[in-house]
């Protein structure tokens, strides 16, 4: 009986690639060929860039993080050179006392003249080899070569795929030491047009799948200023993205999202956001959409009006209050988004100058009010104070400590 091979969010997933790069680097000093790995997920998850962001954060020269996109490769040429005819020149070597040593190299046409004068002499063998293609041509040191949609290619391509991930080197060029191969593919579960891999190319490199983390892609939303009514509705149905619907997934929502961010009030706008969503999600999710506007949950309050210091706290605590409430009526859900939105806000938003008393005093009222569950504030109060080292002070506060840890 197959079981479901287990999924790694996007930040896992950097933790697997930084590994098997920094492995490849010890296991090739030891003459052993460096292990590719294959980045299985369903589109719009951001295989592709969060494999170059990885390569970017461990430093590699981002002319040395080559992307080659086989789907829309057309000659096999670009993948791995022209074919070009080399002949076999030979070179003797006098040594005192010794036989003479006999050089042999392999050389195109092109270079024979330079190193005729270099002493070499044309032998009658020639032979067949391809040319160093140009997206490696020149480059040196340690690399990486992302090979995208690997299983959208032709059998012609996916075969030089597997000389090049077994050997890293095509007949008479080699990738230079230190670098590593990464794949890209979507499943082949029947919802994408891809080709079956049989188990001699599966045996030639490891598998890991990315799958959707609603959590994960609110820390890059809010990074990247997607807009904060339509982070809260991700939060708010964490399942949105669903391996029966593939059109729903991060690229689409968040092509949806930018398409409304410039409406400010979404409930006069129902018709063109209906549009709009059913034309990049669907009717399903468009729908659940505008019920999330008729409960007015766009309009839940903000992590800037949260952390306005000059707002009375007394209000926030109100609004907060209002929209968690408490007891039976507890509203978990909404109090997992505003935390999470707090938290994500204060780590990717606030600038380091901005870390005032003013804020951690807010910080800390926060945490002291009776307005989010226990849970909620051990994980707001450890996470903040792990943050930056400016919010360390909150620790020396007694009354902060003793909450968190109640």
């Amino acid at each position: 009986m197959k079981t479901a091979q287990s999924q790694v969010n996007v930040k896992e997933l950097k933790t697997v690639i930084s590994h098997i790069i920094n492995t490849n680097k010890n296991i090739q000093t030891k003459g052993i060929t460096p292990i590719a790995l294959n980045v299985v997920g369903p589109a719009g998850l951001g295989k592709t860039s969060t494999i170059q962001q990885t390569a970017l954060d461990m430093g590699f020269k981002k002319e040395n993080i080559v992307k080659l996109s086989l789907s829309t490769l057309d000659e096999i040429g670009d993948l791995i050179g022209i074919p070009v005819e080399e002949y076999k020149m030979i070179k003797k070597v006098k040594k005192e006392g010794q036989p003479d040593e006999v050089k042999e190299l392999w050389v195109k046409e092109a270079a024979i003249n330079s190193y005729s004068k270099a002493g070499y002499v044309v032998t009658n063998k020639s032979r067949m080899a391809y040319s160093t293609p140009e997206w490696i041509e020149g480059k040196t040191g340690p690399g990486v070569l992302i090979l995208d949609d690997y299983t959208r290619a032709s059998q012609r391509f996916t075969q030089a795929v597997m000389e090049l991930v077994l050997c890293q080197e095509y007949a008479s060029w080699k990738l230079p030491e230190g670098w590593t191969i990464l794949l890209s593919s979507n499943p082949d579960d029947g919802m994408y047009n891809v080709t079956d891999q049989d188990a001699a190319q599966k045996s030639r490199y490891m598998n890991v799948n990315l799958g959707w983390d609603a959590t994960i892609w609110a820390e890059w939303a809010e990074k990247n200023g997607i807009d904060g009514r339509c982070i809260n509705f991700v939060l708010l149905n964490k399942e949105i993205v669903k391996d029966e619907t593939p059109e729903v997934n991060a690229r689409s929502i968040t092509l949806f999202f930018n398409a409304i961010s410039s409406i400010k009030d979404f409930n006069s706008n129902l018709p063109m956001i209906q549009l709009l969503g059913e034309g990049s999600l669907g009717v399903e999710v468009t729908t659940m959409f505008t019920s999330f506007i008729h409960n007015k949950m766009d309009k839940l309050i903000t992590p800037e009006e949260i952390f306005d210091t000059n707002k009375n706290f007394s209000e926030i605590e109100t609004a907060l209050k209002d929209l968690v409430k408490s007891g039976t009526d507890y509203r978990a859900d909404i109090a997992y988004v505003l935390t999470t939105r707090m938290l994500n806000y204060i780590e990717f938003s606030i600038k380091d100058s901005q870390i005032t008393d003013k804020l951690l005093n807010r910080i800390e009222e926060l945490v002291l009010a009776n307005c989010l569950g226990s849970d909620l504030k051990f994980v707001l109060g450890r996470r903040i104070s792990n943050l930056n080292t400016k919010y360390n002070s909150l620790l020396m506060r007694e009354a902060f400590v003793d909450t968190i840890l109640e």
